[in-house]
């Protein structure tokens, strides 16, 4: 019984965790190969998190669907797979919920890093 209830709430601690970033969000910033504009929807999936977006590079949109997504406390990371010029690139953020926002830190390979401040709507 003590084990159950252990279990119950690690769980619920995760899924608690998880929804301060549950919603949608939406953000525009400079990067090194232009303006870019992302609307980021974050659901609860079971004790998971699963996140998405709608994004937008010098005007051609895309659909992103991001992986390694995570919640601890207030802190959400996650990762972009994106091709640029014929090449993958991958983009890690940490994100930090507060109130009506998420503070980014937006890590492009190597390359460049960006902090942008994302808006839930």
């Amino acid at each position: 019984m003590k084990r159950y209830l252990l279990l119950l709430l690690a769980l619920s601690a995760r899924v608690a965790s998880a929804q301060g970033a549950v919603g949608t969000w939406s953000t525009q910033f400079d990067t090194q190969i232009g303006p870019q504009k992302y609307v980021f929807v974050f659901k609860q999936d079971g004790t998971a998190l699963a996140g998405t977006a709608k994004a937008e590079l010098s005007g051609q949109a895309r659909d992103v669907v991001f992986k390694d997504v995570k919640a601890k406390g207030d802190t959400v990371t996650f990762t972009e797979n994106f091709e640029f010029q014929g090449n993958a690139v991958p983009i890690t953020y940490t994100g930090v919920v507060a109130g009506n926002e998420i503070r980014f830190v937006r890590k492009v390979a190597d390359f460049a890093t960006e902090n942008f401040v994302a808006k839930k709507e």
